[in-house]
């Protein structure tokens, strides 16, 4: 396989989406910050915590496939994105009970936590993309930008999902592109990693 068989996961971050954010409950230790915590769960890593893991509506009314939680890498999917996992032997996933509850307090029922256990022990080459120079605005200063993203895929485990070292981006692989895409699923948006953009000032605080 070759990197444009590959695509990040993304949802559509649209407001009118209902949205819930974990609250309470995950429960891993007296002095660890929340994100680890969630972070635990991003990547499957379920020691020390307490399920279901119970999540409240933040924003949005219309159901979607793919739940927004407010953390970047951190999902919700619906029973049909499961069952569609499950049947077409879709690799690199597991999940985890949760409780979703409105605003109100009653509870929204079809849902299930969503951990990536795919791996790629690389990090992302960006000194090997190519670096592009581009105006947001008309009058805007010039941002340069990495243009894709570069993974060994020698170090790759083989799962449909999957992240890299020192890295929350989830990837996926094309089979699951095509089904989500042949299924309808709502509220998920796939990019082709090597036209992926990412501005130098970022890579360099943060990479």
């Amino acid at each position: 396989m070759n990197l444009e068989d590959f695509f990040d996961f993304n949802s559509k971050l649209i407001g009118a989406y209902f949205s819930a954010s974990p609250k309470g409950k995950i429960k891993y230790g007296p002095d660890l910050e929340n994100s680890k915590r969630v972070y635990k769960l991003e990547i499957g890593d379920y020691s020390g915590l307490e399920f279901p893991v119970i999540f409240t509506h933040t924003d949005g009314k219309k159901m979607m496939d793919i739940m927004d939680t407010g953390w970047p890498s951190l999902y919700n999917i619906s029973d049909k994105v499961k069952q569609l996992l499950i049947e077409n032997n879709i690799t690199g996933w597991k999940t985890y009970p949760i409780k979703i509850l409105t605003k109100k307090g009653e509870e929204v029922l079809g849902y299930n936590g969503f951990s990536i256990t795919g791996r790629c022990n690389s990090r992302i080459k960006y000194d090997k993309t190519q670096l592009i120079e581009k105006r947001l605005i008309k009058s805007g200063p010039i941002v340069t930008f990495y243009k894709g993203l570069i993974i060994d895929l020698t170090k790759w485990d083989g799962s449909d999902f999957f992240i890299c070292e020192e890295n929350r981006t989830i990837f996926t692989s094309l089979k699951v592109r095509n089904i989500f895409t042949e299924n309808q699923i709502t509220n998920m948006m796939f990019r082709n990693i090597t036209e992926i953009e990412t501005d130098e000032y970022i890579v360099k605080k943060f990479g």
